[in-house]
């Protein structure tokens, strides 16, 4: 009668507890799952241990960050674009008005008078 024995072959990674100090050994391959689950796990002498976010998951939460600071970057800029095309047009429209009122037409009724100011006075008493 033969049989055979598998033997599996694992890289023991020495680990030193923050708590006392020990030095113990994990498999790579259970550190693997420790690291990307963010599972804890215990030292021989019963302390709690687990390893802090990966670099993956700084990485990612890295570029949500940056993706909405600069999305909110561009919805500023695209305000500010239609906060100065507003004034454009305000200025415009001012100038426009004071055109008009040195050409002697009222505001107000858009008749051209030769006396805009005694129009004025009269007849708008408010403006």
């Amino acid at each position: 009668m033969s049989y055979e024995q598998q033997t599996d072959v694992s890289t023991i990674v020495i680990e030193t507890c923050c708590n006392c100090g020990i030095r113990f050994g994990l498999p790579k391959e259970f550190q693997d799952r420790l690291r990307d689950k963010g599972e804890d796990f215990y030292c021989p002498n019963g302390h709690v241990l687990h390893y802090s976010d990966t670099i993956q998951n700084k990485l990612a939460e890295a570029k949500r960050r940056a993706e909405y600071l600069e999305a909110g970057l561009e919805a500023q800029c695209d305000e500010t674009a239609k906060e100065k095309r507003r004034r454009v047009a305000l200025r415009g429209v001012i100038t426009r008005t004071k055109n008009r009122i040195s050409n002697g037409v009222c505001p107000c009724c858009k008749r051209q008078f030769k006396n805009l100011h005694n129009h004025m006075k009269t007849k708008h008493p408010n403006y």
